[in-house]
């Protein structure tokens, strides 16, 4: 961790492996965080010092973290609502986090894929079901047919009307707005979650299993995953 020389604490940080490119942008952020602190010999204690009067809370730890280490997201003032609704949701943790990640346009989609140099060339980025487009979120989720199949069955399922808006957010908007009722909403947030779930497994299915689902399966899919994360959260689970 660090050894004493000459009366200076100097930090000797060791890893079990070697870093990735981006953990070592976050390691010299946390050097540049913790060396100018003064180490001294006295016996340690916990102290705050983000402007917390009474002390440290994880609210205002969580929006220090927030401000210093993520990076700039571009969301505008509609996807921002959206993400305090999917945080808000019934929905498993995991799922919440794949929520979260499909709004930033962070998901390893092979259009990510392409961008981050994993991929080499526009061909392998096209999408998994119907190589006609390249697999973005808004085409995989929203666009391809086998997308807008599922949704328009699940539209048909709930007997409601509404287009299938090619953008991730809009798509939550539209279908977030076809009641009123605060509870039918809730189901809503939930079911739109369990859509772009079982969608993206569907998909990793096919690319990493070899196996094409139907469209009917992936509905069925839908329908068990919403109803067992509702009693899930109703029973606390």
């Amino acid at each position: 961790m660090g050894v004493w020389r000459s009366g200076v604490w100097v930090w000797e940080l060791k890893w079990r492996r070697s870093l990735f490119v981006w953990e070592e942008e976050a390691l010299t952020q946390l050097l540049a965080l913790i060396g100018g602190t003064a180490i001294s010999h006295m016996e340690d204690s916990w102290v705050c010092d983000i402007g917390v009067e009474e002390g440290y809370t994880v609210k205002d730890g969580y929006a220090f973290l927030c401000k210093n280490f993520l990076p700039d997201t571009n969301l505008n003032q509609e996807e921002c609502r959206v993400l305090k609704h999917i945080w808000k949701s019934l929905a498993p943790l995991k799922v919440k986090i794949f929520s979260w990640q499909l709004m930033l346009h962070r998901l390893p989609t092979r259009s990510n894929l392409l961008r981050r140099g994993v991929l080499e060339s526009a061909t392998q980025a096209r999408c998994v079901w119907c190589s006609a487009e390249a697999e973005s979120e808004a085409h995989l989720f929203t666009m391809c047919d086998v997308a807008v199949d599922v949704w328009l069955k699940i539209h048909s399922w709930l007997r409601i009307s509404t287009a299938v808006p090619g953008n991730i957010s809009l798509s939550f908007q539209s279908f977030a707005a076809q009641f009123k009722s605060k509870k039918r909403v809730e189901g809503l947030n939930l079911l739109w979650q369990s859509v772009m779930w079982s969608l993206w497994i569907a998909s990793n299915s096919l690319i990493f299993q070899g196996e094409r689902l139907k469209t009917c399966e992936i509905v069925d899919a839908i329908k068990h995953r919403s109803l067992q994360w509702f009693n899930a959260s109703r029973s606390g689970g």
